[in-house]
């Protein structure tokens, strides 16, 4: 069954329920599956987190390209700082299967870039139990591969203010190449990198605090580059406050449809009279 477009204004308030047609006593499962659907997408839009939390089953897992059915917990840690981004969310389609259904809706990011995605929703007990994305584009379009790398960084960035070290390595291939600031000299493939990213965050004392300034993005094909400033703050558990800035510079490839990071060098600008790094100096 397909339904009307449905647009969401940004501050609009959450779906109503779909009304029972005349004669028809109470809505049908497919009216109460729609109106289901209708809200979740609603409230996202809208950012209601608590209204949300109603819709999802204790049980919730959640799959996209850059997700592998993760729980309701890592959901919310990672990807709902999302919601209510967005220009507007427009539902195409709707199409109920049983306790399946697919949607085919189009956005638009603030920046303007549109986005044209379809999810398959499974439902139980009048709750939703998983959420499937597969990412598009609408037809006709081509990706800006500059925005796109431009929110790659900033997912990564929010994936080290929350400690995540899966949500950093999801943008890196598997073979990359990493020069940190700290030794060894350089580091081969994501694995070695990941296990050192992890005793950073462990050597963290609660959270870390991560600002990227001066972004700025090159593009070609499949091959790119970016530099940026980064600064890190928080407190480890010796009680030490941290406060610095870093230049980082990547590589990146674009590998079966996606952007990876193939190349990572990070620096601080040394002292050549003391041989130490300047870490306390600042855009």
């Amino acid at each position: 069954m397909h339904s009307p477009s449905d647009r969401f204004a940004r501050r609009a308030p959450a779906y109503p329920p779909v009304a029972a047609q005349p004669g028809a006593g109470r809505m049908t499962d497919a009216q109460q599956t729609r109106d289901l659907v209708r809200r979740f997408y609603a409230t996202y839009h809208s950012a209601d987190r608590d209204a949300i939390e109603k819709l999802l089953s204790h049980d919730f897992r959640f799959t996209s390209p850059y997700d592998d059915a993760i729980d309701r917990a890592t959901y919310f840690e990672r990807c709902w700082s999302h919601a209510g981004t967005f220009a507007y969310l427009d539902v195409k389609e709707l199409l109920i299967e049983g306790d399946t259904c697919f949607v085919l809706y189009e956005g638009a990011a603030a920046n303007g870039s549109r986005f044209h995605n379809t999810e398959r929703l499974q439902l139980e007990n009048g709750r939703i139990r998983s959420v499937e994305v597969f990412f598009g584009r609408p037809q006709g379009e081509t990706s800006d591969a500059g925005s796109d790398i431009r929110a790659l960084v900033e997912r990564q960035a929010q994936a080290i203010r929350d400690k995540d070290a899966d949500g950093v390595m999801i943008h890196n291939a598997p073979d990359m190449l990493s020069f940190d600031i700290v030794a060894p000299l350089r580091q081969r493939g994501a694995e070695v990198v990941r296990e050192r990213l992890q005793h950073w965050f462990d050597a963290f004392d609660g959270a870390i605090g991560c600002e990227v300034r001066e972004l700025e993005v090159a593009t070609s094909s499949d091959t790119a580059f970016a530099h940026f400033l980064q600064r890190f703050s928080g407190t480890n558990t010796s009680g030490i406050a941290i406060d610095m800035w870093v230049r980082v510079t990547m590589g990146l490839r674009r590998i079966d449809g996606r952007w990876l990071i193939v190349h990572e060098h990070m620096s601080d600008p040394f002292d050549p009279d003391s041989g130490m790094a300047l870490t306390q100096l600042a855009p």
